[in-house]
């Protein structure tokens, strides 16, 4: 990309005929090296906005955002190229396509933050065979990519350990998955791994009966 911006629209979605336009303007009044791009808010294929709005003018960071239920509907990152490219390539495993590209969207993240803005950026139709609809399938058919994805999270800044906690319940669950000991992981902490690993056991049972109800 030769791009100062990019943004990624997933296939079964489409953008509001202004949205190049808001995008452009936005970046021109608001250009800034200290923040990593902006983010808008995804609607419904019917004009229903997703989540309530954003704070006025804030400036956060992605996984911040995750944290706080009610801003955690889907969103659109509008995301700098300079900064995307010293973050690639994406990891990748043989046979496994699920590997969400969220993972270089919180790399950049750790970097600065975003800002955020409330105009409707894309609109989202979600498909009964789409990535959304077939998460637990995903995990199976793509285990390695979710313990990568996982590592990243239960190392990130700008989150609270309750979070954290979380990350690592599923990082135990898709490492059992993956065939993997979790134990083993670069730049995990043991001890939470060691704490929630009953829990992570419990999920990963429950996985497998979703996936098994859901054939």
């Amino acid at each position: 990309m030769d791009t100062e911006l990019c943004v990624c629209i997933d296939s079964d979605d489409w953008m509001p005929d202004d949205a190049v336009e808001v995008i452009v303007n936005y970046w021109e009044n608001h250009r800034n090296e200290a923040i990593a791009g902006f983010v808008g808010k995804d609607y419904l294929a019917d004009g229903t906005q997703m989540g309530e709005d954003f704070p006025q003018d804030g400036i956060m960071h992605l996984v911040e955002l995750q944290q706080y239920k009610k801003w955690r509907p889907d969103s659109k990152p509008i995301m700098r190229v300079d900064l995307l490219k010293l973050v690639a390539p994406q990891p990748s495993f043989k046979g496994e396509k699920n590997f969400n590209p969220y993972y270089m969207m919180l790399k950049i993240d750790q970097i600065c933050p975003f800002r955020f803005i409330n105009n409707n950026l894309c609109f989202v139709d979600y498909q009964p065979t789409g990535m959304a609809a077939n998460i637990y399938n995903q995990y199976f058919d793509s285990p390695n990519s979710f313990v990568e994805l996982r590592r990243l999270y239960v190392t990130l800044k700008h989150t609270t350990l309750i979070w954290r906690l979380r990350q690592y319940v599923h990082l135990v669950a898709e490492c059992k998955i993956a065939g993997k000991n979790p134990f083993k992981e670069v730049g995990i902490n043991r001890f939470c791994v060691l704490m929630m690993y009953p829990c992570g056991l419990m999920l990963f049972y429950y996985m497998c009966y979703k996936k098994t109800t859901l054939k």
